[in-house]
């Protein structure tokens, strides 16, 4: 559909006192990220895994520039995560992908964060007012209830991981 790579690998050869030292960085262009954004944006509802520090890339440098751009939905892996995206705005959607921190329920709700619900035993230790996504377990086995489970359960919307290009 016309995506473009966004990340450039430069590799530098140092030498310094006769030894080779060989220096790796990255490159973002951030303009690309940009007109990708815009492109899938014009086709689909999109959500923005930037799990993982936007996967070394910089989590807040990346989401604000993907907001700016006009997307309103992201998906995290950590609360610490969402957190910081609900700091830089008020105005967009936070999924937690993995494991619901139940001891920091409050934090949840507070920010309008929404869980994942991967078993159904998570819904006994939720109340009304939590905002929850249902994960479907598509045959990576990891987390995710089953599509019989997912039918029924109530949640704001239900997604998956999918394991193979068939599935």
């Amino acid at each position: 559909i016309g995506i473009k790579p966004v990340k450039l690998l430069c590799i530098f050869y140092v030498i310094l006192a006769y030894r080779l030292i060989v220096i790796y960085i990255k490159i973002i262009d951030t303009k690309r990220i940009k007109e990708n954004a815009m492109l899938l944006l014009s086709r689909y509802k999109l959500w923005a895994v930037v799990k993982n520090d936007a996967y070394g890339l910089g989590l807040i440098a990346i989401s604000s520039k993907l907001i700016k751009v006009g997307v309103k939905n992201f998906a995290v892996i950590s609360l610490h995560e969402a957190v910081l995206l609900r700091e830089l705005s008020n105005e967009i959607n936070i999924l937690l992908l993995g494991m619901i921190p139940f001891s920091d329920i409050d934090i949840i709700k507070e920010n309008r964060i929404i869980v994942s619900i991967n078993d159904k035993s998570d819904l006994e230790k939720l109340d009304s007012n939590v905002l929850r996504a249902v994960k479907v377990n598509c045959d990576l086995n990891r987390f995710g209830v089953s599509i019989d489970e997912a039918k029924e359960i109530d949640g704001e919307f239900y997604y998956s991981h999918l394991s193979l290009p068939n599935n």
